[in-house]
């Protein structure tokens, strides 16, 4: 035998009215309002009546409440597609200090407008993708720096993102070192100004690998060990990989 105690429920139950007040106050819910009214006016009413008139009453009352039900779609389908997401995008950099000389664009399409502390984008609701991502991209070229970020578009219209810099290539430095007559040098060291202890040393083909360091323009320094002459600012035979 099992015995036990029932606990009695804390769940309250709202009385009719506080349900009546909740319901009026989305349009499906006094869609569903109107079907419990009708239902009852019908058979206070019609209780008595013949079964065709009853049928008659039956399929008016029924085209209104479908009627009511695809104007009421039709006018929230019109409000969200005249909706419009404003989209404030905050880019940043590898230290988190705002950048301000970034490109932006995200794949929604659309240009970003320039407004205190960033950009915006304005994403009309009717242009929003099936499943509500967008992905907003940033980019300074001549840093190397690139971010991205998702986004979910979804009850919030004017959500803001932030997009974080990097820098994610690990891509070197390559070329070859030539005397006037293009004839190689090996043995010369060749550095990045700024970065002496990152030098190398060319090789029998005149041929040098450096790391790449986040600058659109490199300013190289050879020297040759054994006139000890430097030259600076080579471009000739030095490449970006």
């Amino acid at each position: 035998m099992v015995s036990g105690v029932v606990q009695p429920s804390t769940t309250a139950i709202k009385t009719l009215p506080e349900i009546i007040k909740q319901a009026s106050q989305s349009p499906l819910g006094i869609f569903a309002l109107m079907i419990v009214a009708l239902s009852i006016i019908s058979y206070a009413f019609f209780k008595s009546a013949k079964p065709k008139v009853k049928i008659s009453i039956f399929f008016a009352m029924l085209a209104g409440v479908v009627a009511y039900g695809v104007a009421i779609s039709r006018a929230a389908s019109a409000t969200s597609n005249a909706a419009v997401y404003r989209v404030r995008v905050i880019v940043l950099s590898s230290q988190g200090t705002p950048v301000d000389d970034s490109r932006v664009w995200s794949s929604a399409g659309g240009e970003a407008m320039r407004v205190e502390g960033g950009w915006q984008f304005v994403i009309p609701a009717a242009a929003k993708p099936a499943d509500g991502r967008v992905t907003v991209y940033a980019q300074v070229t001549a840093a190397f720096l690139t971010g991205q970020t998702e986004l979910q578009l979804a009850d919030d219209y004017n959500p803001t993102v932030k997009v974080q810099l990097s820098n994610p290539r690990l891509a070197d430095v390559q070329g070859i070192v030539e005397d006037s007559q293009q004839r190689a040098i090996p043995g010369a060291s060749v550095g990045v100004v700024g970065y002496d202890s990152e030098a190398q040393l060319t090789k029998a083909n005149g041929g040098c690998r450096l790391m790449r360091r986040t600058a659109s323009r490199y300013n190289c320094t050879v020297r040759d060990r054994d006139t000890d002459q430097t030259t600076r600012g080579v471009k000739q035979g030095i490449s970006r990989a």
